[in-house]
């Protein structure tokens, strides 16, 4: 039975908040774990313009001050998102993190976007799942030596709730895994947005874009997941992107030529015309996405996660926007299981009583399930249970409060 580390949000002033995170990662003995000269990947989410219930980047401090300690070279991260946002590329990501308070100043380390400039960089891993048995992972999350993911715990529509599984699952992926998690089709062109400007022709690793009556097609029936290393003379598991300008270059478009699911496209479009085509249901995603999870621990000896289980608001920190929290902040917890520490967190969120004036309009007990109150057709458990069948974990935890 794994241990999980609590400690709640009481606070006087020779004891706060920061130093009981701080107690916490004394607990997981963090000198044992990371090594001098280790480059440290701090897994996080920098949340959306707009959106304030993302972590304050006072609690990241203390996380890299004990690294830097014992020697080790942290650097926050997260991938770039699959939809248009204010995180799509890495310029514009970079610039909504210190526009949310992420900065050198503020945390005391660097800010590196894992997946590259528009979410192409990825490294292909080889996992065990039931759907897939490959995934595409932020180059810089594959590459790091050791990695601490830290998590706003809070309610998603598709997975019921957005713990350290999905942190890393769909924010450990590049926008190729993301792609695969949210849709089993292509991207598609929305005719009355697309100018015919021909930019994504320039983008498209695998040429399967082409005109028809001035407007972007998207040459497929569903992404083609084969590697095109062949066909482009790369190295394994490296896609090409062509440069603009570089048409000549780019993979001709030929009979068959078919869309490998990259989403570039949908990052580079200036219109906003190509959209994701949302086609997976709530279980098939959390599968794909703990498969994703999975990948992104590959290499990792052991992987400390927090949770914290606080403004626990009621969609994802990717909407330019946050709700009112749906139950009261309840405190931090730490853990080396990734599905331990979200089971608490699931349960403790589940053991309050729902706050009134929020998206739950009948007050919910103690007890009663949270998440599907606000997402009744979203079954959580199914995250918790397959990620343990993938031996990430197990439900089953010891609570001990610190």
């Amino acid at each position: 039975m794994s241990k999980v580390f609590f400690t709640d949000t009481r606070a006087r002033p020779d004891r706060n908040l920061l130093n009981k995170v701080e107690g916490l990662l004394e607990r997981m003995k963090l000198g044992a774990m990371v090594k001098k000269a280790h480059l440290v990947a701090i897994k996080l989410h920098f949340g959306e313009l707009g959106n304030c219930a993302f972590l304050r980047p006072v609690f990241l401090r203390p996380i890299v001050e004990k690294l830097k300690g014992i020697g080790a070279q942290p650097f926050l991260t997260d991938t770039n998102t699959l939809y248009k946002g204010s995180r799509s590329n890495a310029v514009n990501h970079l610039d909504t993190a210190m526009h949310n308070g992420f900065d050198y100043a503020s945390v005391g380390c660097p800010i590196i976007i894992a997946d590259g400039l528009r979410g192409a960089n990825g490294v292909k891993v080889k996992v065990p799942g039931d759907v897939l048995k490959e995934v595409s992972i932020g180059r810089e999350i594959a590459e790091a030596d050791s990695m601490i993911v830290v998590t706003h715990f809070k309610l998603h529509e598709l997975s019921g709730f957005g713990g350290a599984l999905k942190n890393i699952g769909m924010g450990g992926a590049s926008r190729e895994g993301k792609l695969v998690q949210h849709s089993t089709l292509a991207p598609q062109v929305n005719t009355e947005k697309c100018k015919g400007c021909k930019i994504c022709f320039d983008y498209c690793p695998s040429g399967a874009i082409s005109l028809k009556e001035k407007k972007a097609r998207i040459n497929s029936d569903g992404p083609a997941r084969r590697n095109l290393s062949s066909e482009h003379g790369e190295r394994e598991g490296e896609a090409h992107t062509a440069l603009p300008g570089e048409g000549a270059t780019r993979a001709p478009m030929v009979e068959g030529r078919t869309c490998i699911g990259c989403g570039e496209c949908i990052a580079i479009c200036p219109e906003g015309a190509i959209e994701i085509q949302w086609t997976d249901d709530a279980d098939l995603f959390q599968k794909k996405m703990v498969e994703h999870a999975y990948g992104a621990l590959q290499g990792k000896k052991k992987t400390i996660f927090l949770n914290f289980v606080i403004d626990v608001s009621p969609a994802c920190d990717c909407y330019p926007c946050n709700d009112a929290p749906i139950v009261r902040d309840v405190g931090v917890l730490a853990s080396f299981d990734p599905v331990s520490i979200d089971a608490a967190s699931a349960d403790l969120v589940n053991n309050e009583e729902s706050l009134p004036g929020t998206v739950i309009k009948q007050t919910l007990k103690r007890g009663q399930d949270k998440f599907r109150g606000v997402y009744p057709s979203v079954d959580w458990n199914v995250q918790l249970d397959h990620a343990e069948k993938l031996g990430l974990g197990e439900r089953k935890y010891m609570l001990v409060k610190v």
